[in-house]
């Protein structure tokens, strides 16, 4: 049987256990030089740290980031001894920068994008259905894909929603990619049950799951794999099969 690569979560745990179990002794009996801030032992810290440990033991790591998010917020507000009232007004100063980041984001996927279509040999432009690009910016854009080569697409949502339905769609042979960015909004693939698919889409804020009903006798097929690449923020998505 293969082994995962992925850290085991009951040795995690324990480890987190027995650092803090003994840190607390040595201080109960004095023999520690030192002690450590209150807020490091706190609330805020165990969210962070079971967001950790969902990031590096689960697959769907969207729970975990959360976690991170929520108790890094309320942590700083500790550590700079202000509320969180304060911490709001002070990051709202630098609100333009957002838009700074998700444009720079975009150029460099773009650029990632293009370097791996020139090496490959392949541009989008060369079939409408094999590769295609869905854009939805405040609304909705729906698509139904026949090609029986289908070789990968781009889905872009920003404050609004993609649909891609992949039903009546073949995949062509290797390796493919859906690159998927969605901000304030949402992407829905749908593709067959069988189809062999890894995916690997960073949620920040939100989530994206994979909701088929994979029969209990399905085995992928390993010359063909689709993989759903790419970052959702404050947004989500999900793969289903109708």
């Amino acid at each position: 049987m293969a082994q995962s690569n992925r850290p085991d979560s009951r040795f995690l745990i324990g480890f987190i256990f027995v650092v803090v179990g003994a840190y607390l002794l040595l201080v109960n009996l004095d023999l520690l030089p030192f002690t450590l801030p209150d807020y490091i032992l706190s609330w805020k810290t165990l969210l962070i740290a079971i967001g950790l440990l969902i990031v590096a033991t689960r697959e769907n790591k969207g729970g975990g980031i959360t976690l991170i998010a929520v108790g890094g917020i309320f942590l700083v507000t500790d550590i700079l001894n202000i509320t969180f009232g304060e911490l709001i007004r002070e990051v709202w100063l630098f609100w333009p920068a957002v838009f700074i980041i998700i444009g720079l984001a975009l150029i460099l996927r773009r650029s990632r994008e293009k370097k791996t279509e020139d090496e490959d040999g392949f541009r989008p432009n060369e079939s409408a259905d094999d590769y295609t690009e869905i854009t939805a910016i405040v609304g909705g854009n729906n698509k139904v894909i026949y090609s029986q080569s289908f070789r990968g697409a781009r889905l872009t949502a920003i404050l609004g929603g993609v649909d891609i339905n992949l039903i009546n769609a073949r995949l062509a042979p290797g390796r493919h990619e859906i690159d998927v960015f969605a901000l304030f909004g949402g992407c829905t693939i749908i593709i067959p049950n069988d189809w062999n698919v890894k995916l690997d889409v960073t949620p920040i804020v939100g989530g994206f799951e994979d909701k088929r009903s994979i029969p209990q006798s399905y085995v992928a097929n390993a010359d063909t794999e689709l993989i759903i690449r790419g970052v959702v923020i404050f947004g989500g998505g999900e793969i289903k099969s109708s």
